[in-house]
């Protein structure tokens, strides 16, 4: 359960590192990359586009880096955990660290008073660095936020660590939503940054 499951025959999936390239073991989280039968031969008359899909390995195997996270267990089980595009760099103790809005998410979420809940990156003022941002849907209706956003504080500090803590929570009336339907993002990261200027 909460698993997409093992491949299909003929297909073969590996988890490799985002940033080093080099496949990780079990239980480790990276960029999902399928190779099978299926694998397009490439974007029609779009050769640049077509490299940065797909990578074909010393063995002549077509790999297709599909852009979102995700864990293989031990069993073969593959676990989908976000999109690389929602991870955001930040800086802890000094040093480069990576913001992943999805475990900030599932932390929120174990709030009984979240219905819907959505964590995006902003820039920190002066820093190429991003901090995260919570835009929270409270079940019904509620007088006092600030006794919510206090829970939702104490949750995330037990569950993530300090550097991907919200440093704002937005108790807002409904996520805005793409016209397929998916949450909208980026109209999140532009409503964050604005208040971040004001």
């Amino acid at each position: 359960i909460g698993s997409v499951g093992v491949p299909l025959v003929a297909n073969n999936i590996k988890i490799m590192d985002i940033d080093s390239k080099q496949e990780l073991g079990y239980g480790k989280t990276g960029e999902i990359w399928i190779s099978g039968p299926s694998v397009m031969l490439g974007y029609y008359k779009k050769p640049q586009e077509t490299e940065e899909l797909i990578f074909t390995d010393e063995n002549d195997v077509r790999w297709v880096r599909t852009g979102d996270l995700g864990h293989i267990t031990k069993d073969g089980l593959l676990f989908h955990e976000g999109r690389i595009r929602r991870i955001y760099m930040t800086a802890h103790d000094g040093q480069p660290a990576k913001i992943f809005p999805m475990l900030v998410e599932e932390a929120i979420r174990k709030s009984v008073f979240v219905s819907e809940c959505s964590v995006v990156g902003r820039k920190r003022n002066n820093s190429d660095y991003y901090e995260s941002v919570a835009f929270v849907v409270i079940n019904g209706f509620i007088e006092n936020d600030t006794h919510i956003i206090e829970e939702l504080k104490g949750i995330c500090a037990k569950s993530v660590p300090t550097y991907m803590m919200p440093v704002e929570y937005y108790i807002i009336n409904e996520l805005p939503h793409t016209p397929v339907g998916k949450v909208d993002f980026r109209e999140l990261e532009r409503r964050a940054q604005m208040d971040n200027r004001q």
